[in-house]
């Protein structure tokens, strides 16, 4: 029974770093190079708000079906929240993809300047 406990403690443990723990060597930038695709993984009602017409729209609920759509660049990814943003990261590094930054449209973890680059209206 006590090692039941602390498999359970491990997986609790492990599901809680990978969900909110944040991912490391990825800047945050309020806009993307040139010469780096923009990921946008917010839902659809958010983008449908304000579209961005560089970029690649893939919700984070569809990303596991869609992400081969996804050219093998260099990616920006923009989210709705860090939940997402980490989620969304962990994932297409899983897949091989490189992610030289990201962007935080709402929520605690925003960034304040640029917004409107991928946001309107806040």
């Amino acid at each position: 029974m006590f090692i039941v406990g602390i498999l359970a403690s491990f997986l609790a443990a492990l599901v809680l770093y990978i969900r909110y723990m944040p991912v490391y060597g990825v800047q945050a930038a309020d806009e993307a190079r040139a010469d780096i695709l923009v990921l946008d993984v917010r839902d659809y009602n958010e983008t449908s708000k304000c579209q961005t017409n560089a970029a690649v729209h893939i919700p984070y609920a569809y990303l596991v079906r869609f992400y081969q759509d996804i050219p093998k660049r260099p990616l920006h990814v923009v989210a709705a929240s860090r939940l997402d943003r980490n989620l969304a990261i962990r994932f297409l590094r899983r897949r091989g993809y490189t992610i030289a930054s990201y962007h935080i449209t709402n929520g605690k973890g925003a960034t304040k300047q640029g917004r409107e680059v991928f946001h309107c209206g806040v």
